[in-house]
């Protein structure tokens, strides 16, 4: 596990965090559910999540925050990414 942030080779004073990023069609739920479902809670590495749902893109995060015993959020611009909780690119993004 991840326990700190990393440093950024020649950014003084900035540190990031190791992300995964999981992107998939809209058949690739079950994929994006089963490989969240594997993660431990103190998984420590951002975890972005992108899914082209169609007309029901909106609704992403609340289909995996019913789905998995993770805090999952939407993202906004500026968010930092952090380990938890996990977020989803919104509609459009």
């Amino acid at each position: 596990m991840v326990s700190s942030p990393l440093e950024i080779p020649g950014a003084p004073g900035h540190t990031a965090a190791p992300v995964v990023a999981l992107v998939a069609s809209a058949g690739g739920l079950g994929a994006i559910t089963s490989v969240l479902s594997t993660l431990p809670a103190d998984f420590g590495f951002a975890v972005v999540v992108a899914q082209h749902m169609g007309g029901h893109g909106g609704k992403l995060a609340d289909i995996l925050r019913r789905r998995l015993p993770l805090t999952v959020e939407w993202a906004a611009d500026g968010d930092p990414l952090r380990p938890a909780p996990w977020p989803c690119a919104r509609r459009g993004r």
